[in-house]
């Protein structure tokens, strides 16, 4: 382990106090004032212990902030990403179109049912993206957009942090970390041809922890149909008998077996832990 006097750990703390965010290159040029004829892997080994010893956290790409930091921190958020595999293979008018009305009945089915007055939006034809105060929620609102987006396949990141700037109604007109860790998931993902998603925080552990419970929960969830999405749909609108009935034209028995075959209740179960996980880890 790096001698504790190589950090300079109170100096650090002194000049780095009213940063918001501190990159590789500024501990560089930090460091190199100090020694000029250091070298950048040296550099990364002190930042590694600067973390190991509780003085800075990561919070996204080679973005780090001070632990004890002046800065203050006013809420927690998820970003909720997504993008549709293969949408270069539909016919653009039709996909924009289609895809611009399933959105807009998303956003008036949330909007309803959760009272929530976040909404997801389109971005460069074919991603979606929705931020909103940390909670449980997300994962109602995650579900209800797989669901209202069927048939079309999905990738998806939840991206967790905090923000500090001004909350817009369209968060493709935001920035910060929170934003550029769900970019680079989605970007991960693009490389599989699967139905995919993944978690990240600026707590690489219990991602770690988050996202083994989501491989999981994304292969359950690629084995749901096309009818059982359906009646997931109308299960999280809480609409009536009669109007399950009618709408999907099966009885309630069959209704509930679609909903028994779909493990949806188990789905959201292991969404649920893994908000407690990202509650615990702060």
């Amino acid at each position: 382990m790096t001698n504790s006097k190589n950090l300079h750990i109170n100096e650090v703390k002194e000049y780095f106090k009213s940063y918001n965010s501190i990159s590789i290159a500024d501990f560089y040029n930090f460091y190199k004032n100090i020694d000029n004829t250091i070298k950048k892997n040296s550099v990364e080994s002190l930042i590694y212990e600067l973390q190991q010893n509780n003085i800075i956290k990561f919070i996204a790409r080679d973005q780090y902030m001070l632990v004890d930091s002046n800065y203050k921190q006013i809420q927690n958020y998820i970003v909720i990403s997504m993008d549709i595999i293969k949408s270069t293979k539909i016919d653009y008018k039709k996909f924009n179109k289609d895809l611009n009305d399933k959105v807009k009945n998303l956003n008036n089915f949330i909007n309803k049912i959760y009272n929530t007055n976040r909404e997801f939006h389109i971005s460069q034809g074919d991603a979606i993206q929705i931020i909103i105060p940390f909670s449980d929620i997300f994962i109602y609102l995650l579900i209800s957009a797989i669901a209202h987006l069927r048939p079309y396949k999905l990738r998806y990141a939840i991206s967790v942090g905090s923000f500090d700037s001004e909350l817009k109604k369209n968060s493709w007109d935001m920035n910060g970390p929170i934003f550029w860790n769900a970019s680079d998931c989605i970007a991960k993902l693009k490389k599989s041809t699967n139905y995919d998603g993944l978690i990240i925080s600026e707590y690489s552990y219990s991602d770690l922890i988050c996202n083994n419970i989501l491989s999981l929960i994304n292969v359950n969830l690629s084995k749901i149909t096309d009818k059982q999405w359906e009646a997931i749909k109308l299960d999280l609108s809480n609409e009536e008998s009669k109007s399950i009935e009618k709408k999907l034209n099966i009885t309630l028995t069959s209704y509930y077996e679609r909903l028994s075959n779909s493990n949806i209740s188990n789905i959201i179960k292991a969404l649920k832990s893994i908000v407690e996980i990202i509650k615990k880890r702060r």
